[in-house]
This record gives structure tokens, C-alpha cells and sequence, in this order.
């Protein structure tokens, strides 16, 4: 997602020196289930990350426009949705992973965001940048806690004021990259358990926007972020970084087909999704996150298009 997740804690680095983040247990919050809506779509698609099943109705929203150009991310079995098109206003709806229902409301943001970014420590989920009332691009980062429904509350800035930027999840980080107006290549990073401004990372291979992004698992020593697709080079392509090594994005390889433009992702740990977008289609294109260039095709969700998508446990 838009949403991009792993488990929970800190992030050694010779660099970047993360500290823990408090510990909210033992279980996994990234999970085994894939959920993703389709812009101007009320229904949410779910289906497991392990198998290559179609997806099936799990609920709905119950603003369509929160699936337009919104951003998702989950803490244990919570997915909050937040940003979308211009009738979504400042509203946040959420998901209880492990039960299929329709959304309930969350809360509301602090100002409205159209295109923003979303990731999760375990414990707090960050939400970024977008373009604000007016169409102005913002930098600014606000936080809700997904355990307890709320409204946001101002964290600080990113470096860039940009919309339709892709976000991973490093443990304790939040780390945001690319985006439009103009098309950037910057990645930068914040640490959740804490609020701030954004320090700079490093660069992508090639400055796009509407991508989608996954991650790897670091409570398994594997920390690994993939920024996938986007308009305009990168369509059918993927970079990676490792979080616990500040440094410029590598070419992960291709996807099994262009997704273009407003794809969207996430992860069980191991194994990160593709899905949707304009050039998409129905089809979820899987990869091992920590092997370049290994793609499998999955099956289907109910339908095509822009998409925003996060992950939970199913039990």
C-alpha cells in the first residue's frame, strides 16, 4: 500500500541507529490475508497471501471514495483505510482482518488528503504527504493508533511535499519514496515510536509515481523493501532497498506485467503481492521479497483497477 507492513522493533544500522519500539507481543501483525479495495468500489477483496486462490467479498465501505486514491495500512488484525478522492473528505474507516464484515469508522485526519501513503509499526501507523484542499501537495505527516478509534494527530514533515509517493514498512520505520508534481526519486524515513520530521534515506532507481510497495519480515533478520511499478519507466519493474543499509535503491527485476499507475501491495513476510492498477487487470503477481526477480502469478481478484491494499491475520 498503499499499506506496507512487517513485524514490529527497532532497526540496527551503522546509519540510521533506530531504537526498539515498544513491544506489543508476540503476534504477527503483517498476517496471511491480502485485502485490497478497487477505486470507486464499495466491495474489499480478500483472499490468502500463501495460495494462488481468487479473492472473495469480504465486506464493504461504506464511501466508495475512500477507495480512490486512498492509503491503507494494519496493526495486528486492524487495517485502517485513510485519504481518497474529494467527497472522502478527512475520513478513516477500518477492517477487522480476521472477520469479514463491512468497514466501520475510524476517525477523522487532520486535513484532507488525496493520494497519501500509510505504514504501521505494530503500534502506530504513520499517514503522509497526498495533495491537500486545493490540490496543494503537502508534507506533512499526521499518526492515529489503529488499537483504539481516534482521531489523527500531527507527527511533522516529510523532506518532500508530494502525492502518490509508495511507502514500506522497516520495523520501527516508515519510509516514503517517489511521488508527483514534479516526479521525484527521494526516499525518506521517519521512526513511529516517536514524532518528527523526516530524514533522507536515499534515492530510487528512477523517480515515478503511483507505485505500491512491500516488504519483508524483520523479526526474521530479512528486511528488505520493495517499491513496485509506477508511471512513467517503471512500469513492469521493481527496486529494492535494505532498510538496515542507508544507500540508493537496486533493481529488483521485472513483474509479470505492467501495472502502471495506482497499483497497490502488501505482504505476509516472506512473500509480497501486485495487484491492480490501470494496466493490471485482474491478476496478483506474487514475489519473494528477499530473491530478485522471482514472480509467480496468483489468482484474481473480483475486479480490476486502481487499488489500495494492506494485509492481516486470518485467525
Amino acid at each position: 500500500m498503499q499499506g506496507m507492513t512487517g513485524m514490529w522493533g527497532g532497526v540496527g544500522s551503522n546509519l540510521i541507529g533506530a531504537a526498539a519500539d515498544p513491544d506489543p507481543g508476540e503476534t504477527e501483525y503483517f498476517g496471511g490475508r491480502g485485502l485490497l479495495t478497487v477505486g470507486g468500489q464499495n466491495e474489499v477483496n480478500y483472499w490468502s497471501i500463501e495460495n494462488t486462490n481468487n479473492a472473495s467479498n469480504f465486506g464493504e465501505m461504506s464511501n466508495s471514495e475512500i477507495t480512490n486514491n486512498g492509503s491503507a495500512a494494519n496493526t495486528e488484525n486492524r487495517c485502517v483505510w485513510a485519504g481518497g478522492d474529494s467527497s472522502a473528505d478527512t475520513e478513516m474507516m477500518y477492517l477487522t482482518s480476521n472477520s469479514s464484515s463491512s468497514a466501520s469508522d475510524f476517525g477523522d485526519m487532520t486535513i484532507e488528503r488525496h493520494a497519501p501513503v500509510s505504514s504501521s509499526n505494530g503500534v502506530r501507523q504513520g499517514i503522509a504527504c497526498g495533495s491537500g484542499p486545493g490540490g496543494t501537495n503537502l508534507s506533512s505527516i499526521e499518526y492515529i493508533t489503529p488499537a483504539s478509534t481516534g482521531n489523527g494527530t500531527n507527527f511533522g514533515n516529510a523532506t518532500v511535499a508530494r502525492h502518490g509517493r509508495d511507502s514500506v514498512n522497516g520495523g520501527a520505520m516508515m519510509l516514503m519514496a517517489n511521488g508527483q508534481d514534479p516526479h521525484t526519486d527521494v526516499i525518506d524515513y521517519v521512526h513511529l515510536s516517536t514524532t518528527g520530521n523526516a530524514s533522507n534515506f536515499a534515492d530510487t532507481t528512477s523517480a515515478r509515481t503511483f507505485g505500491s510497495g512491500c516488504n519483508s519480515d524483520p523479526g526474521s533478520g530479512q528486511l528488505r523493501g520493495v517499491f513496485c511499478a509506477g508511471f512513467s519507466t517503471m512500469s513492469q519493474q521493481a527496486d529494492y532497498i535494505t532498510i538496515a543499509t542507508q544507500a540508493n535503491a537496486q533493481d529488483w527485476g521485472e513483474l509479470l506485467q505492467g501495472y502502471f499507475y495506482r497499483c497497490a501491495s502488501g505482504t505476509n513476510g516472506p512473500r509480497g503481492y501486485v495487484a491492480g492498477g490501470t494496466g493490471g487487470g485482474n491478476e496478483i503477481t506474487y514475489m519473494t521479497i528477499e530473491s530478485t526477480n522471482t514472480c509467480v502469478a496468483g489468482g484474481d481478484i473480483m475486479n480490476s483497477g486502481d487499488a489500495v491494499a494492506s494485509q492481516g491475520p486470518a485467525s
